[in-house]
């Protein structure tokens, strides 16, 4: 995994050598510049004995793109000024200390402090982006919000509301499930308007009802079944007057034991029937997600299971008589029939026995006089 590699580089790191500080703030500037977040923020950890860099217009230059920087000077040696200048120039705080074991607390207290300034306290008004149907029936003259908590909206979702400081109001779906998050509070802190607000009952009750799940509009009668590696799913789907549901644009979203996932595509095959096809070669649960492609009319849906407890070579029973027959041949003895008919006469006394090999008293009487003869000699010559 990413975490695992960086954390064995990191373990390759020794102590020694010099600080360039100035080209590895240049590639924070770059990549951060790009990024999308509310929030940009850089801790630069150092004794501040670096290389020399144009700082001062590096600095001033992040911060005009909203970067800011913050810096923790270690060590008796530090270059403690230069490290409080480069804090005032990137509009952050700058902090010391002679002892690393500190550091994770300066960390801790500089992320709370960073944090809070995502909060907006002020007079917004409110603007309506896009009709929705969460947002039924409501006027497009919304009430003023005195705060809210800064963010950005992921591609993947729709800004309904938002105001001059980012959303207020945004909403995503993936697969069957639907998302909703309002930036600013509901119990009258920065929101005491929305909630003296007429509108405001129909408001929250058709934001929470449009996150909550549909019920089912129909039966499904499923049969899941895998062959070699491949997994098949086959639906009848009947609504609630015993008919069969056709000409529905399905989707098949499996959710794989390894915890990764694939759309696949669903046809019709006969009356009411639906099926799609998915790999099947991992050992474990599958989550079998049916949704309509059109997820603003999801009406049928429905989640399914799907688990492969063993691989294949471990459901294989079949009997290899070729291999019993083989040693059965070997040790001289006999295949039994596999319906039993053979079992009364297994352990009959008359079953007779069977030599193997030959006699090996001459070998062992050859031994016994080459040794006799060794010992005489050895004797004889020690005497004389």
């Amino acid at each position: 995994t990413e975490r695992k590699e960086i954390a064995d580089r990191l373990a390759e790191l020794k102590e020694g050598g010099g600080t360039d500080l100035y080209p590895p703030l240049k590639d924070v500037y770059r990549v951060l510049k790009e990024a999308k977040a509310a929030k940009k923020h850089v801790i630069v950890l150092s004794d501040g004995m670096t290389e020399k860099g144009d700082f001062k217009k590096l600095a001033p230059k992040m911060l005009d793109e909203r970067i800011t920087i913050s810096t923790v000077s270690v060590g008796s040696g530090a270059d403690i000024n230069l490290m409080r200048q480069i804090a005032k120039w990137g509009g952050g705080r700058a902090y010391f200390t002679e002892d690393p074991n500190n550091i994770p607390r300066i960390f801790t207290d500089e992320t709370k402090i960073v944090s809070k300034k995502l909060l907006v306290e002020k007079q917004m008004k409110p603007r309506m982006r896009r009709p929705a149907d969460l947002l039924q029936g409501i006027t497009p003259d919304l009430p003023t919000v005195e705060g809210q908590v800064l963010t950005y909206a992921k591609p993947d979702s729709q800004v309904l509301i938002d105001t001059e400081e980012g959303p207020l109001l945004a909403v995503t779906q993936y697969g069957l499930g639907r998302s909703a998050a309002f930036t600013s509070d509901l119990s009258g802190r920065w929101s005491k308007d929305w909630v003296r607000w007429p509108q405001y009952g129909r408001f929250a009750a058709q934001m929470i009802r449009w996150t909550q799940r549909e019920a089912s509009s129909g039966v499904y009668l499923p049969k899941i079944t895998k062959k070699d590696g491949r997994g098949s799913l086959v639906v009848d789907i009947i609504n609630q007057q015993d008919i069969f549901v056709n000409q529905l644009d399905l989707k098949l979203k499996v959710l794989f034991p390894s915890g990764r996932d694939q759309v696949v595509a669903v046809s019709q095959i006969a009356p009411g029937r639906y099926q799609g096809f998915f790999t099947a070669e991992e050992i474990g649960d599958y989550y079998l997600n049916l949704y309509e492609a059109d997820s603003e009319n999801a009406t049928y849906a429905q989640v399914f299971g799907f688990g492969i407890p063993y691989t294949e070579e471990f459901a294989n029973r079949d009997v290899n008589t070729e291999l019993l027959a083989g040693l059965a041949n070997l040790t001289s003895g006999k295949l039994l029939a596999a319906d039993g008919k053979d079992m009364p006469h297994l352990f009959r006394a008359d079953a007779g026995t069977k030599e193997f090999g030959g006699s090996f008293w001459p070998y062992l009487v050859l031994l016994f006089m080459l040794v006799l003869t060794g010992i005489v000699a050895l004797r004889k010559l020690w005497i004389e």
